[in-house]
């Protein structure tokens, strides 16, 4: 009989410490960074730069990601290797957009913390939606093939998330007209 009890004791004790090991494995496991391009806004800078606005989708699997920074690099069609990003906090900026045959520029208009790199915390398994602004040194107007996120945390780790452009679907991004005066 007392061996039948300490069986019976020793089955419970691997039950209850089995509950624990998702626990144990999710403190183990890296954050994964998924993301899609909600808006797409480009235009050219008076110093023959490209400028860009994107409204991105970000979600962070596995664990919370506490944002340092982010660092970004695109790639052109035509170009041999990719061009690093100048990120920008604009609140105010000006872009030139084709409507009804015709150029016209709108102002932005966009709270400052509005802005992903303000952002400190990705939370896990949660969507964040905010902007992302850059500079790059190229002179086609053009899309581009990819761009490529690299987004560092407070422990020195990376991790990197690469939208192409097969997966920016255009016709369903939107026009955020909230942010255009």
């Amino acid at each position: 009989m007392k061996k039948w009890i300490q069986v019976i004791t020793l089955i419970a004790a691997l039950i209850g410490a089995a509950a624990w090991l998702p626990t144990a494995f999710d403190y183990f496991r890296k954050a994964e960074i998924y993301g899609k391009i909600i808006s797409n806004y480009g235009t050219k800078s008076n110093d023959g730069n490209l400028v860009y606005l994107l409204k991105l989708s970000i979600f962070s699997k596995n664990k919370t990601f506490y944002l340092k920074d982010i660092r970004a690099f695109i790639k052109f069609p035509g170009s041999e290797k990719e061009l690093e990003c100048k990120p920008w906090t604009w609140r105010k900026a000006s872009f030139t957009f084709a409507e009804n045959g015709k150029e016209i520029t709108k102002q932005l208009q966009i709270d400052s913390k509005e802005y992903l790199l303000h952002f400190t915390i990705f939370p896990k398994d949660q969507t964040v939606v905010g902007y992302f602004a850059f500079s790059v040194g190229y002179l086609e107007d053009e899309m581009f093939d990819y761009i490529r996120f690299i987004f560092d945390d407070y422990s020195g780790n990376s991790v990197e998330l690469k939208i192409t452009k097969a997966e920016i679907q255009t016709n369903k991004l939107i026009f955020d007209d909230n942010i255009w005066k």
